[in-house]
């Protein structure tokens, strides 16, 4: 987060901490974790986001 710098980053752990909460109970994250069928990691770069997709879609066939 340090790296993107939008005015919503958190500037301390503790803010971070409490961002995350917040966002926990407004869109319940969790529980929509356990409902999705397939899960991405999205650390990277965002070519690496979009090869992720890509293999997922080549993988599971999803677009036939």
């Amino acid at each position: 987060m340090r790296l993107r710098h939008e005015e919503r980053d958190p500037l301390t752990f503790e803010q971070f901490l409490k961002q995350d909460r917040n966002e926990e109970k407004t869109f319940n994250i969790s529980h929509a974790g356990r409902l999705a069928d397939y899960a991405l990691n999205n650390d990277g770069s965002l070519e690496d986001l979009h090869r992720a997709i890509d293999e997922l879609v080549a993988r599971e066939n999803l677009l036939s």
